[in-house]
């Protein structure tokens, strides 16, 4: 499982505050060189670790090559979130 949190951190006090995360958790172990993720999104501070910790917005990365780098996997979760497209492509934001 990969957990990417986006933190806001304030130059002026030096306070850093969490402002989004993703999980990214693997749907099953294949012996094959791709897999399927399932994507959780999670609004400001929540810790998608948390017990009860309540999904914004969900989807899957399905087919993934596991030989490419894990950046271009976060870059196909946010995809798959709608992120990228427009305000009328994801009436949902």
């Amino acid at each position: 499982m990969l957990v990417v949190r986006l933190e806001l951190h304030n130059a002026n006090t030096c306070e850093v505050s969490t402002i989004g995360s993703i999980k990214i958790a693997n749907m099953g172990m294949s012996e094959t060189n791709t897999a399927d993720y399932n994507i959780g999104e999670f609004s400001g501070a929540v810790s998608p670790l948390a017990y009860g910790a309540e999904v914004c917005n969900s989807g899957y990365v399905l087919n993934h090559d596991r030989g490419m780098d894990v950046w271009t996997l976060v870059s196909k979760a946010l995809k798959n979130l709608g992120y990228g497209k427009s305000k009328e492509e994801k009436p949902w934001r």
